[in-house]
């Protein structure tokens, strides 16, 4: 059985620490200097946690350095070691929307036509 993605280190941050102490992103901005759209951006799973950044977060919520880099760590290890799971779902998906989609425009046969993968990248 496979063991379930460790959370998002911005998760963590935004809903352990900024939620419970009811502070902003602007705030935590102001306080550690850092541009509130990095912020943001580490919360929506844009940017990693740089240790830069784990150093001034552990200033501000006094946690250690090292907790801010380990989750980082343990999440980009999650996904470089191909815990994605599979994408067979979306292909059969894809597959099927594509021959709904000739249907729609009236070709009276599929078999004519190759499906072809749709690749979507994570920001």
């Amino acid at each position: 059985m496979k063991k379930s993605p460790p959370q998002r280190p911005g998760k963590i941050l935004k809903t352990l620490y900024l939620d419970t102490q009811n502070m902003s992103v602007d705030e935590l901005s102001k306080q550690i200097d850092v541009k509130r759209h990095d912020i943001n951006n580490i919360i929506k799973g844009k940017l990693s946690i740089s240790p830069e950044f784990a150093v001034k977060l552990s200033r501000v919520f006094d946690t250690k350095p090292e907790f801010w880099v380990n989750l980082q760590a343990a999440y980009d290890l999650w996904y470089a070691e191909g815990n994605r799971g599979t994408d067979d779902p979306f292909y059969k998906l894809m597959q099927l929307s594509g021959e709904a989609i000739l249907k729609l425009i009236g070709a009276s046969h599929t078999s004519g036509y190759e499906s072809k993968a749709v690749v979507l990248k994570e920001k």
